[in-house]
């Protein structure tokens, strides 16, 4: 039977990784199709346009909101401002933030904010050809006061409780605060700012670095003995380099945008963070890799994008693991290559459910006297994806399925469960 979302919509979504995977634990526990869509489609898309004047430049900025599934809690997810997203993307992002929270048995639903900008344009609009941090926080700061507006109520009533995604950050989280003077209006605040948290700003990070950490124990590989590549150096990426390098992890390759770096012996990550805060890229700061995705290495994280990973880049991939660091960065058909290959896959949904998992606590801190120290939000991570881990991989040993699948398999039923009770399905 098709969704009504889809005849509404008048297009068909793509397959994706979390859809196939919600049909196969439908298949596999008997759920009628009926069931299965109320898991997939969204309860709610808001598509909007944002008037922006930047310097007397009046432009106009479109975007969408995806309020998934709040079937166990209010909606919650991420703000991302890209040149790539469009309404499928955003609604992408938002089921696996509903698959997210559920997996690591959060009492919160999934939403994604997409705002459809490509920040070079700022550039050729303000006359500028260089790299500059001040122009392109300047940009994103008018995006995000112009959304906040827009959404004041939505965001007053916790209806929705935003976050950072790619490019936004603290900064931008503020000024959502400033529109709603509410602490648990938005989380990802900066130092200071009411209703902050210790943490929250390397939680994404720590998260995978838990999940790396995990696995170099169970391999009973020594950490100096392990190389790492990672794509992507932002608040994620540069966060697990940060962590993994003082666990003594060998980090031999990076990759950006513009470029990548390689060194057999170990890439200093302070360096190469004062060069990227410098240059707004890793490019130039060493030697590049001769080809990233086919480096000798241990592990591999995606860091950076969604589809990251195709068929192309399946093919040259030889590391033993891959753990996803960003938001569905391998694509339906690489996994079917990988998997193969013997590669194992650890999703999105447990490895970057990290910075969620310090957001629920930053949402409810405000009412509390009490206040967390990081070390009491990483220790919460640790725990939370540690126990997920474990779920997930005695599914996937009990049911014979990859550990990609039994994460779907330990949300949807939990999902399941929670929408049957409140009279869903």
């Amino acid at each position: 039977m098709e969704s009504g979302f889809v005849t509404f919509i008048g297009k068909q979504e793509r397959p994706t990784r979390s859809i196939n995977n919600i049909r196969k634990v439908g298949d596999i526990l008997g759920i009628d199709d009926d069931i299965v869509n109320t898991i997939i489609y969204p309860q709610d898309v808001h598509v909007f346009r944002l008037h922006i004047n930047l310097v007397g430049h009046p432009i106009n900025v479109w975007g969408c909101t995806s309020f998934h599934n709040r079937a166990r809690g209010i909606y919650k997810g991420g703000i991302r401002i890209s040149s790539d997203v469009d309404i499928w993307n955003t609604i992408e992002l938002s089921r696996l933030m509903t698959l997210k929270t559920s997996l690591v048995d959060l009492e919160l639903g999934g939403a994604k904010t997409g705002i459809r900008f490509d920040i070079s344009e700022a550039y050729k609009l303000l006359g500028k050809k260089q790299y500059d941090i001040k122009i392109e926080s300047y940009v994103k700061k008018e995006i995000i006061r112009e959304f906040a507006h827009h959404y004041r109520e939505i965001l007053l009533k916790k209806h929705y409780v935003p976050a950072p995604d790619i490019n936004t950050g603290p900064a931008e989280m503020a000024l959502i605060y400033d529109e709603t003077h509410e602490p648990s209006s938005v989380t990802g605040k900066p130092e200071g700012v009411p209703g902050w948290l210790p943490g929250r700003k390397e939680a994404t990070g720590y998260g995978v670095f838990i999940v790396v950490k995990n696995l170099i124990a169970k391999t009973k590989q020594k950490p100096e003995e392990t190389t790492v590549a990672i794509q992507g150096f932002g608040n994620v990426g540069s966060n697990v380099a940060f962590f993994l390098d003082k666990l003594g992890v060998k980090i031999v390759a990076v990759e950006d945008k513009d470029g990548s770096v390689y060194k057999e012996e170990g890439i200093d990550v302070a360096s190469l963070s004062k060069y990227v805060t410098s240059n707004g890229t890793v490019k130039g700061f060493c030697d590049p890799a001769a080809d990233f995705f086919g480096v000798e290495v241990d592990i591999m994280i995606p860091a950076a994008i969604n589809d990251a990973i195709d068929v192309k880049a399946a093919k040259k991939i030889k590391a033993k693991y891959i753990v996803e660091g960003a938001n569905s960065p391998t694509t339906p058909e690489a996994m079917d290559i990988l998997e193969k290959k013997g590669v194992i896959i650890i999703p999105d949904i447990l490895s970057n459910a990290g910075g969620v998992i310090a957001s629920s606590v930053e949402y409810a801190n405000p009412i509390s006297t009490q206040k967390m120290d990081n070390e009491e939000v990483f220790g919460m991570i640790k725990r939370k994806i540690g126990k997920s881990m474990d779920l997930a991989s005695d599914i996937a040993k009990e049911r014979s399925i990859s550990l990609d699948l039994a994460c779907t398999f330990l949300s949807a039923e939990r999902l399941i469960k929670t929408m049957k009770n409140r009279g869903w399905t």
